[in-house]
């Protein structure tokens, strides 16, 4: 889905190699919570709770989908359901 831009600026797109050279000169920290989207890095917001409790239903969800034939791993935070 592309966005329009009202503007008369030129958009230079971005691509892998562009945004790990801008980490490795330091213009982007390593840990910055970006994403690149059709070559625009785009900030993401923190995660939050809700999102987190989407990623653990749907893996939940996926998990008893292919039980015995593929293992998924789910990059989340702990919680203590006790």
């Amino acid at each position: 889905m592309a966005t329009r831009i009202a503007t008369t600026a030129t958009i230079h797109r971005l691509s892998v190699e562009d945004v790990l050279a801008m980490v490795e000169a330091e213009i982007l920290d390593e840990r910055a919570r970006v994403e690149l989207v059709e070559g625009v890095l785009v900030t993401m917001n923190p995660i939050g709770a809700e999102h987190g409790d989407t990623v653990a239903t749907l893996a939940e969800h996926i998990t008893l989908a292919v039980v015995g034939r593929l293992r998924v791993r789910v990059r989340d935070m702990l919680e203590d359901l006790r």
